[in-house]
């Protein structure tokens, strides 16, 4: 019998292909096999996945050229309908105004996108279910 613990789904909402490509190493590195995450690289098309996947964990930019961030943000935690689904930010948006917002809404945690603040996030994610390494 496998005794491994079931992945933490994880949808990735960013715009950026070289920062999506930098968070998924990281979860690869620091997470092996405890991750799934799928790939989301607009806003528009982010409510339609997250309705597909059902993920236990979100992490979103909240810089995109076809949505406002926080409008996303809103939404999703809209379309949550009870289940308890994590969201975290990792943006290149850097503003108290943003941090409190997310927060209001209940964003688990909210990240600048600096040196190693994707291995810190991937920490966060993991220490917030329970499995540290």
């Amino acid at each position: 019998m496998d005794s491994s613990p079931i992945p933490i789904t994880v949808l990735l909402i960013d715009e950026y292909k070289e920062d999506r490509a930098t968070l998924l190493r990281c979860f690869e590195e620091h997470g092996a096999g405890r991750f799934r995450v799928y790939e989301v690289s607009s806003g528009e098309t982010a409510l339609a996945w997250f309705r597909a996947v059902r993920p236990d964990c979100v992490v979103a930019e909240l810089k995109f050229t076809d949505v406002i961030g926080m409008d996303l943000l809103s939404q999703l935690y809209a379309e949550m309908d009870g289940k308890p689904v994590l969201v975290f930010v990792w943006t290149r948006l850097i503003h108290t105004m943003l941090r409190k917002g997310a927060s209001m809404l209940g964003v688990q945690g909210y990240f600048e996108k600096v040196k190693e603040s994707e291995r810190r996030m991937v920490e966060a994610i993991l220490a917030a279910f329970g499995r540290t390494r």
